[in-house]
C-alpha cells in the first residue's frame, strides 16, 4: 500500500464544512434534475492544476458520480474531497513519465447522465491498472491556458493523497455505447446553448455523460483518415459505430455526409495516447474487434483513448477514376486544390498530382488550380512568380502520357493573399492548347481589375486573365478571383477560379461556444457577392455567355456564401449529384463538399459532373496527393 498526503489545509476550513456540504449536495440534486444556469458559453476561469482547493468538502462518502454531476462542470468544482474510491482503468504517460490515471467507480448510481469515471492528475504516481485506490485532492475543471477561449473543461481530481488498497482487481466492464440509456445521438450537437444537460438529445452532453469512463464501440468503422499530431505526439482517426443511426447518408466508402441540420454527433476520435501504437487508417476501414477505451476531451473534441492495440481490416476502397469520358466536341473543366504545390515539393507529390490529372481525371481540357505556390515554395524570399512551379507539374504530366499543358496566372503581391507565409498561393489555370486557346487579350496584373466589355452584343474580358477587383476589402488576406476567357472550337467560355478565405477562427463543433460562431463566414459572403456581381455583369451584357465559376470555396452548398454566389443565373453542379457523393473533403470524420463548380443555367442542363474521390479519404501512405478531391464537369458550348 502506498500513501501520500498533503491535506493539512483541510482542517483549517472545518468551520465552513457543513455549509459547503449542504450547498454541494443541493447543487448535485439540482443538476441531476437537469437544471443549469442558462448560458451561451461555458465560462472558463483560469485553470492551474497546482492551485489549492477553494473549499473543503466533508462527507462520509463522495463518489465519482457526485463529482461529475449531470453537467459539464462539476458541482464540487474547487472543493477538496477525501477518499474517493475507484478502480484504475488506465495509466497515462508522457514519454517515460506518468502524469496521472483514469479511475472508475464500481458502485454506479442509477442516473445515466452522471459519469462514473474521471481523470486523476498526479505526476509520477505509482499505480497500475486494476488497483483499487482512494484519492484525496481538489476537484478541478482543467483546460490548457491556450485553449480557454475555445474548449470545454475536463473534470479531474488534482491529487494530494492516493492510497492503493488492493491490487489486481478486474476492471469494470466497459459501457457498451448505443445500448440502453446510452443510445447514440443522431442529429443535434447542442440546441440550447448549454441551458439544459440532455445527453439523450445533445451530442455534446452525451459524450460528457461518459467522460472518463471505460466504454466500448461495438462495430467501429473509420470515417476520418489517420492524422499525425505533434503536440502531444499522437495518431488519431475518427470512427462511428456502424449500428448507430443506420438511416443516415453514407458515402460509397462508408464515410458519413454532413447535412445542413446534421453534423453527425455520433462521431468519436480514436487516439493512441495510451497505447503508443496505431494503425494507419483510411475511410471505410473497419476494426477487427470492438474498440474499448476511456473518453477524454482535448483540442475542442471528445476522444476515445483506446486501451489495447487495434487491428485494422482494410475496407477495400481505393482511389477512383472519373466516370466522365472525354469527347471531341465537349469541353471538360476541373477544379483542383493541389495543396501547397511548388517546384520544391517532394517528387512523390509531383508524380501523384500529375497522375491524378492524367489517369483519374482523364486529361481535362482546363484545370482551375488552387494553392499553386511560387517558385521557391514556402521560402520567404520575396519571389512571387510561379512559372517554374507550374512547369515541373506540366513536365511530369507529359512524362506520364498527358498533354503539354500551358499555365497562366497572375502573381500576387508578396505575402498579401494568405496561406503559408512565403508560399504566395494563388489560383491559376492549366489548359491544353491542342483543345482550347486563351483569347488574345492583354493580361492584367496583381492590382488591375478586370472589367466586362461588350462588342456587338458579346461580353469579353478587358484583361485576359484578369483579377476581379483586387483592391476590394472583401479579398483582404485572401486569394483574388481570376477570370480567364478561353475559346473551344471557336466558342467562348469565361472561367472564374476562386479560393475563398478559410474557416480558420470559427468555433469548433464541440467547443465551448454553442452554437458555434462562424466568424470567417462574413468575408466569404462578401467575396461571393463580388463574384456573383461580376457574373451578373457578364450575363447582363450577354445573356448567352458561357460562364463557369469554380474553386475551393471553403463552404457548403447550403451555406450563406454559396447560396449568395449562385443567386440568379448559376447552378451549383455539386447539388446535381446524389447526396452520398457530395464531398471533396473530410474534416474530423465529416465528409463535406468545399469545392464547387457552378455553371450558367443554359450550360447546366446537358452538363455532367463528377467528384473524383482520390485524396480526402486517404493518407499519404495510401497515395494521397492533396487534402481535397478534384471535381470535373463536361459541358456542351451551344453558343
Amino acid at each position: 500500500m502506498r500513501t501520500s498526503s498533503r491535506n493539512n489545509r483541510r482542517w483549517k476550513k472545518l468551520a465552513l464544512a457543513s455549509l459547503v456540504l449542504v450547498a454541494s449536495v443541493a447543487l448535485v440534486v439540482l443538476l441531476r434534475q437537469g437544471g443549469s444556469a442558462p448560458q451561451n458559453r461555458l465560462s472558463l476561469p483560469e485553470s492551474d492544476r497546482n492551485t489549492p482547493g477553494d473549499v473543503t468538502l466533508m462527507a462520509d462518502v463522495v463518489r465519482i458520480h457526485d463529482i461529475q454531476g449531470a453537467a459539464h462542470r462539476s458541482p464540487l468544482e474547487g472543493a477538496a474531497v477525501s477518499d474517493v474510491e475507484g478502480i484504475v482503468t488506465a495509466v497515462v504517460k508522457n514519454g517515460n513519465s506518468v502524469t496521472g490515471f483514469y479511475m472508475q467507480d464500481t458502485q454506479p448510481d442509477s442516473d445515466p447522465r452522471t459519469s462514473e469515471g474521471m481523470f486523476v492528475y498526479e505526476p509520477n504516481v505509482q499505480v497500475n491498472e486494476g488497483d483499487r485506490v482512494k484519492v484525496s485532492g481538489t476537484v478541478k475543471e482543467y483546460v490548457s491556458r491556450n485553449r480557454q477561449a475555445t474548449d470545454l473543461t475536463l473534470t479531474e481530481i488534482v491529487a494530494s493523497a492516493i492510497s492503493v488498497t488492493v491490487n489486481g482487481q478486474p476492471l469494470p466492464a466497459p459501457l457498451v455505447l448505443g445500448e440502453g440509456a446510452y443510445r447514440y445521438p443522431s442529429t443535434v450537437i447542442d440546441n440550447d446553448g448549454f441551458a439544459r444537460f440532455d445527453p439523450e438529445e445533445d451530442g455534446i452532453d452525451f459524450w460528457e455523460s461518459v467522460e472518463g469512463m471505460l466504454v466500448q464501440v461495438k462495430k467501429p468503422r473509420v470515417v476520418g483518415e489517420s492524422k499525425r499530431l505533434t503536440d502531444p505526439p499522437s495518431v488519431e482517426f475518427v470512427i462511428i459505430d456502424d449500428q448507430a443511426n443506420p438511416g443516415k447518408v453514407r458515402t460509397p466508402s462508408g464515410g458519413i455526409i454532413i447535412a445542413e441540420d446534421n453534423y453527425n454527433p455520433e462521431r468519436i476520435t480514436v487516439s493512441n495516447k495510451l497505447t503508443g501504437e496505431s494503425p494507419i487508417a483510411k475511410v471505410g476501414d473497419r476494426l477487427a474487434e470492438p474498440v474499448v477505451g476511456v473518453i477524454d476531451y482535448s483540442i475542442a473534441n471528445y476522444k476515445l483513448y483506446n486501451t489495447k492495440p487495434l487491428q485494422l481490416i482494410d475496407g477495400g476502397y481505393q482511389p477512383i477514376e472519373t466516370t466522365i469520358e472525354p469527347a471531341a466536341d465537349q469541353l471538360t473543366i476541373a477544379s483542383y486544390n493541389i495543396e501547397n504545390f511548388s517546384r520544391v515539393s517532394d517528387l512523390e507529390k509531383i508524380k501523384r498530382i500529375a497522375a491524378s490529372l492524367v489517369h483519374n481525371l482523364k486529361k481535362p481540357d482546363i484545370v482551375g488550380v488552387m494553392e499553386m505556390q511560387d517558385n521557391d515554395g514556402p521560402a520567404d524570399t520575396g519571389v512571387t512568380d510561379a512559372r517554374l512551379s507550374a512547369q515541373v507539374l506540366i513536365d511530369e504530366v507529359s512524362r506520364q502520357g498527358g498533354p503539354a499543358y500551358r499555365y497562366v496566372d497572375i502573381a500576387p503581391v508578396n505575402n498579401n493573399d494568405g496561406g503559408q507565409k512565403g508560399g504566395n498561393i494563388r489560383v491559376g489555370f492549366l489548359y491544353n492548347p491542342e483543345r482550347v486557346r486563351l483569347a488574345d487579350r492583354p493580361a492584367g496584373n496583381a492590382n488591375t481589375a478586370v472589367h466586362v466589355v461588350t462588342e456587338q452584343g458579346v461580353a469579353y474580358l478587358s484583361h485576359n486573365p484578369g483579377r476581379i477587383d483586387p483592391g476590394n476589402a472583401a479579398f483582404e488576406k485572401s486569394r483574388k478571383p481570376l477570370a480567364a476567357e478561353f475559346l473551344f472550337r471557336d466558342k467562348q467560355v469565361i472561367v472564374i477560379a476562386n479560393h475563398f478565405n478559410s474557416k480558420l477562427g470559427d468555433s469548433d463543433l464541440f467547443g465551448s461556444q454553442q452554437p458555434p460562431v462562424l466568424t470567417s463566414e462574413a468575408q466569404r459572403v462578401k467575396i461571393a457577392q463580388e463574384v456573383n456581381g461580376f457574373v451578373r455583369e457578364i450575363h447582363a451584357a450577354d445573356p448567352d455567355a458561357n460562364v463557369v465559376v469554380l474553386g475551393d470555396l471553403n463552404d457548403f452548398s447550403f451555406s450563406k456564401p454559396i447560396l449568395t454566389l449562385k443567386e440568379e443565373g448559376l447552378v451549383n453542379m455539386v447539388e446535381q449529384l446524389p447526396a452520398r457523393e457530395r464531398y471533396t473533403y473530410v474534416h474530423r470524420g465529416n465528409s463535406q463538399a468545399l469545392d464547387h463548380i457552378l455553371l450558367s443555367r443554359h450550360l447546366a442542363d446537358n452538363a455532367k459532373v463528377d467528384i473524383v474521390n482520390i485524396n480526402s479519404e486517404f493518407t499519404e501512405e495510401h497515395g494521397r496527393a492533396s487534402d481535397h478531391d478534384p471535381i470535373l464537369v463536361k459541358i456542351d458550348l451551344l453558343h
